[in-house]
């Protein structure tokens, strides 16, 4: 399988659980804001699930969370990697951004995961754009093209978040969603919308924007929002959802109303 990371010892992949992280490299999507996508493009190695497991620091950690890129385009693999996790007593967590709900249901059919973190971009009319999703979706498209097909991923990207928040509730697997707010790309309203829509997962982070990593030149110019905006943004969410947390780069933001 092809891997860009691997991180033998996290405090923040899996909430307050100590956890081995590994990178796979592919991806369907090609976020401005993406912190791992030059990575992915410049360090891909192909490597075993035994290869991955046998070479980490496992000493402290308790769980092997899979990450990205988009694992699930390399399904077999993630499943002989969880395989080996669930062998070693080790808890499991995926990371998706929601484009593969049939991979997260197989995952979970065959009891492989103990949490899932969904990836909620942005409002789900932009998400087209935002994501350069299948970037071949985009080139050469006159507006009314675009619009048609923005339209039918809009939906499509909303109804695939609901069937993975279904899945895990129906089989009892903690499901978090996550955005990661950029003021500037991001509105209120789109937040009050994605709060609405993911109602029904177990938890619903907004995450502060590291724009110093970011892979885009232009991304990189946009300011992450200040604590207190994130505050005001959290504070409004709870509205919606019965429970946020807010993540700044520093760490967990509690302090909601």
């Amino acid at each position: 399988m092809r891997i860009s990371a691997i991180v033998d010892l996290s405090s923040l992949d899996y909430p307050k659980v100590p956890s081995s992280v590994v990178f796979f490299s592919d991806c369907n999507m090609k976020c401005g804001y993406c912190q791992n996508y030059d990575t992915m493009q410049e360090r891909m190695q192909e490597m075993t699930a035994e290869q991955i497991f046998n070479g980490m620091d496992r000493l402290f950690s308790e769980a092997v969370v899979i990450s990205g890129g988009e694992p699930t385009l390399q399904l077999d693999g993630v499943k002989e990697l969880l395989n080996i996790a669930r062998e070693n007593n080790l808890k499991t967590k995926l990371d998706t951004n929601g484009t593969n709900p049939n991979a997260v249901k197989e995952l979970l059919d065959e009891n492989l995961l103990d949490y899932v973190a969904v990836d909620v971009k942005c409002g789900f009319g932009k998400y087209l754009k935002f994501t350069n999703y299948e970037n071949e979706l985009l080139n050469n498209k006159s507006e009314e093209e675009f619009k048609k097909a923005n339209d039918k991923f809009k939906e499509q990207i909303k109804e695939n978040i609901l069937k993975i928040i279904k899945y895990c509730n129906d089989a009892g697997i903690y499901i978090e969603c996550r955005t990661t707010y950029i003021p500037q790309e991001i509105s209120e309203d789109d937040i009050k919308d994605i709060a609405k829509t993911v109602k029904d997962a177990d938890l619903y982070a907004i995450q502060q924007y590291d724009n110093e990593h970011a892979c885009s030149e232009e991304y990189k110019k946009m300011k992450p929002a200040t604590d207190d905006e994130l505050l005001k943004i959290g504070n409004m969410a709870k509205k919606y959802h019965k429970n946020v947390v807010i993540r700044g780069l520093a760490g967990e933001i509690v302090d909601l109303e």
